[in-house]
C-alpha cells in the first residue's frame, strides 16, 4: 500500500481538485491529510470529501474504500 501524506494549510482553493485526482487513481493507497490550524474553508472541504474532522485530531485518514481518522494527537 502506497501512503499519501499531504500537510494542508490554508488550502480550500487547491484540495478539492488535489483531492479528486487523487481518489481517482487505482491501486491500494492512503491518503492522510494534516492540517496545519487553516483559517479558511480547508476543513470545509475535507468534510465534503467525507474526511471527519475531530477536536482531538489534526490529521485524517481516508484510504480507497474506507474512511476513518488518524490517531494522531495535537
Amino acid at each position: 500500500m502506497i501512503s499519501v501524506i499531504m500537510p494542508a494549510f490554508n488550502e480550500e482553493g487547491a484540495l478539492p481538485n488535489t483531492l479528486r485526482a487523487l481518489f481517482s487513481q487505482i491501486g491500494d493507497y492512503e491518503v492522510v491529510v494534516v492540517d496545519g490550524g487553516s483559517t479558511d474553508g480547508t476543513m470545509t472541504v475535507l468534510k465534503e470529501f467525507g474526511f471527519i474532522p475531530d477536536a482531538s485530531h489534526r490529521a485524517f485518514h481516508a484510504s480507497r474504500f474506507t474512511l476513518r481518522r488518524a490517531a494522531l494527537p495535537r
